[in-house]
């Protein structure tokens, strides 16, 4: 097989949610891919992916004239 490899079980709602929660009370990444069943890559894979989400849906600030 060439090319890359297709990417794991996709993400739900509640795992996304499980995710933010681990992380706003401070759980580093290991522990979390550990509790969610998944490698660190994808815990890191995964933020990325919301905090690009996040940073197209928050509206710029206008230059000031």
């Amino acid at each position: 097989m060439t090319g890359p490899r297709p990417a794991g079980r996709r993400w739900t709602e509640a795992e996304e949610s499980q995710l933010r929660e681990m992380l706003d009370a401070g759980m580093k990444v290991p522990n979390i891919a550990r509790k969610l069943n998944r490698t660190a890559q994808a815990i890191y894979a995964r933020l990325q992916r919301i905090y690009r989400r996040r940073r197209a849906t928050t509206p710029t600030r206008a230059a000031a004239p």
